[in-house]
Formats: C-alpha cells, sequence, structure tokens
C-alpha cells in the first residue's frame, strides 16, 4: 500500500470513529433531556433547567442569576421562558464551560472579573 492509501484509510476509521462518538453524545443528551422534561411537552421550563444544572455541578443548585444566564446563551430564538431539545445542548456545553472557567477560585474567570 502507498502512503496515500494507508493515509487515506486512517483518515475515514478516523471520521468514523468521530461519527461514532457524536451519535452516542446525542444519545446521551436524548436521554437525559427526556428524564429531565417531567412535563413531557417537549421543552425544558426554569426548574427543569434547574435540575438539570446541579446534577452537572455536583449537586450544587444554580443561583437564579446563573439559571437566567445559561437560558439566555442557550436560547436561539427569542427566549420564551423554556429551552427546547437542540438548545439544551447549547445550554449543556454553556453551563460546563461557566463552571470550568468562571465558577471556581483561581479559574480564568474568576481572576478577571
Amino acid at each position: 500500500m502507498s502512503s496515500v492509501v494507508v493515509a487515506q484509510s486512517m483518515r475515514k476509521a478516523r471520521d468514523e470513529a468521530d461519527e461514532r462518538r457524536r451519535q452516542e453524545m446525542e444519545k446521551q443528551l436524548d436521554a437525559m433531556f427526556a428524564k429531565t422534561d417531567e412535563s413531557g411537552d417537549g421543552s425544558l421550563d426554569r426548574d427543569e433547567v434547574k435540575k438539570v444544572l446541579a446534577s452537572l455541578a455536583e449537586d450544587t443548585e444554580p443561583t437564579e442569576d446563573e439559571v437566567s444566564f445559561i437560558m439566555k446563551k442557550a436560547a436561539t430564538r427569542c427566549p420564551n421562558g423554556n429551552i427546547t431539545r437542540e438548545e439544551f445542548k447549547n445550554a449543556i456545553d454553556c453551563w460546563q464551560l461557566y463552571l470550568r472557567e468562571f465558577n471556581r477560585d483561581g479559574s480564568v474567570g474568576k481572576v478577571l472579573f
């Protein structure tokens, strides 16, 4: 095999592995969303969002300001007080970034602000 064929084969295998990881992550997000959507209406209200954020922060309940911030950052359209499944991933990503960069003593965000 030429080095070009080997490189193409390796790239294809890496791309397939990345796609499998993405699909697994989507399944996990779907399961978390379904479990959190207690009302079953296909969106999460403020209390449901607060519960999932707490579960991701080692059961430390987020403040009302933190919940408002995450819901605003996650909204992809005019905020209506709920977030959809599509917005849910944005909320999780925002919350994890916030916890990592702004919520710990000595974190970059805490030092800067």
